[in-house]
């Protein structure tokens, strides 16, 4: 059994960064994570990628041959290693089971929200897999622009439908975040407050707007998707709180059996409890069912 995230978003909101540090960050917790670099336009790794497309195939190399430009030159990798996918799928399939990927996948958002390419490789990978997620980072630098902030919460939407997995969005650099916000202010943003949230766009964006963003509000009330994880790494509290996210939504670890006779003992106590409120919830929804005819008012 192995497990997989497929870490993405805009260009420049932290996903490399975020890959290197859960890998030392799992160093000290005595995991071990694996990074494959799907972005072949990457320059700098602080962690040494156990596959890595740039071996295979660059943006620079693609611009130089096919006078592309960046665009179009990653767009044309990422047909590529579609194309030649067993190159990545061989190199899975010599990993032992419970092995952790990271894919630290590109950041030209046209990927995920209109072109087929990348969520076609994610369906092909995701047959190597028991368990896979996307990991959606946005910069928090977007809260100081509402409109911006609002657009990457529709991607987050898009990207989630698109890949058809399981996603986690987190809201990334708040180490880096120069404007103090209150507790209660960024909280309106983690928890996904649509009508606080719309509200101030409304008084960010001419009055012609209006009716878009109350077209817009239901979408992402209805999907409940404007909600997000803090990550600051200067809280190694939001690191550990984001892992913990990342292994409960693929259920890492729950096939390990409990170690020691009384974690047993107790989940055979806890069983037996269980059972016996189960009992007692049967009994009187029986009892309430017997006295129905007799009693109109029970």
């Amino acid at each position: 059994m192995r497990f997989g995230h497929f870490v993405v978003g805009p260009a420049g909101s932290g996903k490399s960064r975020l890959c290197c540090k859960l890998v030392q960050h799992a160093q000290t917790l005595g995991r071990t994570i694996h990074v494959i670099n799907l972005d072949p336009g990457a320059e700098t790794f602080d962690v040494a990628p156990s596959f890595d497309i740039r071996e295979f195939i660059t943006v620079a190399d693609v611009m130089e041959e096919c006078q592309l430009g960046p665009n179009g030159s990653l767009i044309y990798c990422m047909e590529w290693l579609l194309n030649h996918i067993t190159y990545l799928t061989d190199e899975l399939d010599g990993y032992a089971d419970n092995s952790y990927f990271l894919f630290d996948c590109p950041g030209q958002i046209e990927l995920y929200v209109h072109l087929p390419i990348v969520p076609r490789i994610v369906q092909l990978l995701d047959q190597r897999f028991v368990r896979s997620a996307t990991v959606f980072l946005l910069d928090s630098q977007c809260v100081n622009d509402i409109p911006k902030y609002v657009s990457g919460a529709l991607s987050a939407m898009t990207t989630m439908l698109n890949m058809g997995l399981p996603q986690l969005n987190i809201l990334s650099k708040l180490d880096l975040f120069q404007q103090p916000l209150s507790r209660l202010q960024l909280q309106r943003f983690l928890d996904g407050d649509v009508t606080t949230v719309m509200q101030a766009a409304n008084h960010a964006m001419p009055a012609k707007f209006r009716r878009l963003n109350e077209r817009i509000a239901p979408t992402l009330d209805d999907y409940g998707l404007l909600g997000f994880l803090p990550l600051n790494y200067l809280d190694i509290d939001t690191l550990e709180r984001v892992l913990y996210q990342m292994d409960a939504i693929v259920q890492h670890g729950d096939e390990l059996e409990p170690a020691g006779k009384d974690l047993r003992e107790e989940r055979d106590e806890s069983q037996e409890l269980f059972e016996a409120m189960q009992g007692n919830k049967d009994d009187m929804i029986r009892e309430l069912l017997e006295r129905r005819p007799n009693d109109p008012t029970a």
